[in-house]
């Protein structure tokens, strides 16, 4: 009899499991590089190079690959074909509560009617980016060993990483069931097959804009993850250029840049107040440009625009629920402050940075006034780095 030597699923994924997985950092790397603060953010300000688009689901293989659609707009009867990409441009902005404003995209090779709106996906408080930036963390990682060499992003590297590992270094405790990790870390990664990174990147006398897939997940059990990312794959490659010096250091050699931060234990991901999570990523890599300096700051009001989540919640909510939404946000255990205390180490590297206090919490009146939170410290703690990076 013939012996069948074809492995199951489960000897797959734990021969996978023992030779190729990635480690999972123990810190996120924040980038911290101008023009890309955003990139795994769905926070697009003026200067940006690189932000994420939440869609629907029916529509992100028609940006990616840069798919037709018709537009009528208004009783004009004129129908004219654009890139269903350029919907996603401020030009299109306030068509998107015009109820006059069609239009017609090709669905199974058939021509479907219907609104801009549906092409936008709001379900922000779905989509866990914390744990979209600890896969990042882990692509950045993975090309660091290999010396960034091979990055493609037209072809990017599987990287493995062990389910178990990943719930381990979140947090999660050991022994997690298969509901339980289905229920959180897989749902969780479903989510991100409905974004869309965009980016733009300097390409000699002109400036090159590209739509790339965030995550392509090829395999996920209770056991293993393999999955690649273009977009971050092209966004690392970028943040790999731009980390080179130039200018020669005094001894003559080129040097690098930091392009990065890695001040956030990947803990903290687990937190259930993913408001608080991205206040965090935000003051930190705020906190970490202004570097030496020490009078970091922002104000309440651009800190909620960077914040998409905390926007979102404020701007379908009725006033009279903001001061309730904000102390949330802020204050407590669990809120920004406490978890800028216990899920960063900016106290090891700031002197007498000042977290404020976890009982603290921005009002209305602060958003309306414009009020600035400081972040000041007295320098770079002259430790810092022995041992700790």
């Amino acid at each position: 009899m013939i012996k069948n030597n074809i492995p199951t699923d489960e000897q797959f994924d734990n021969k996978i499991n023992q030779l190729d997985s990635c480690t999972i950092p123990e810190r996120i790397a924040i980038i911290t590089s101008q023009g890309y603060i955003n990139a795994i953010n769905f926070c697009n300000e003026t200067g940006d190079n690189a932000c994420l688009k939440l869609l629907s689901e029916d529509y992100v293989e028609d940006v990616i690959n840069d798919n037709k659609c018709y537009v009528k707009h208004g009783d004009f009867g004129n129908i004219r074909e654009i890139s269903i990409r350029e919907l996603l441009s401020d030009d299109y902005a306030e068509m998107l509560s015009d109820k006059d404003a069609k239009i017609i995209v090709k669905n199974n090779n058939q021509m479907i009617e219907t609104t801009i709106q549906c092409i936008y996906n709001t379900d922000f408080e779905n989509i866990n980016l914390g744990l979209l930036s600890v896969l990042f963390s882990v692509i950045l990682k993975d090309a660091e060993s290999k010396n960034f060499e091979n990055i493609d992003v037209d072809h990017p590297n599987n990287v493995v990483i062990s389910i178990s590992d990943l719930c381990e270094r979140i947090g999660y405790r050991s022994g997690l069931s298969k509901q339980q990790i289905e229920s959180t870390i897989l749902r969780d990664l479903r989510a991100y097959r409905n974004i869309v990174g965009i980016y733009v990147k300097n390409n000699g006398n002109r400036n090159e804009k590209g739509y790339l897939g965030v995550i392509n997940i090829n395999r996920s059990t209770e056991k293993i993850l393999s999955f690649n990312s273009p977009y971050f794959s092209c966004i690392i490659k970028i943040l790999r250029e731009m980390s080179i010096q130039k200018t020669p250091r005094p001894d003559g050699r080129g040097g690098m840049k930091a392009t990065c931060s890695y001040l956030i234990k990947t803990e903290i991901v687990k937190a259930r107040n993913r408001i608080a999570v991205e206040n965090v990523k935000i003051i930190v890599a705020l906190i970490e440009r202004a570097g030496r300096s020490g009078k970091p700051h922002i104000s309440v009001k651009l800190l909620i625009e960077r914040n998409t989540l905390l926007q979102y919640r404020l701007k379908h909510s009725k006033t009279k629920y903001w001061q309730q939404i904000l102390k949330r946000a802020f204050s407590g255990a669990g809120g920004t402050f406490d978890l800028l205390r216990r899920m960063t180490l900016l106290q090891e590297k700031y002197i007498d940075i000042n977290l404020h206090s976890i009982e603290e919490y921005p009002s209305t009146e602060d958003i309306r006034n414009n009020r600035t939170l400081e972040f000041e410290h007295k320098g770079i703690n002259p430790d810092w780095g022995k041992g700790n990076v």
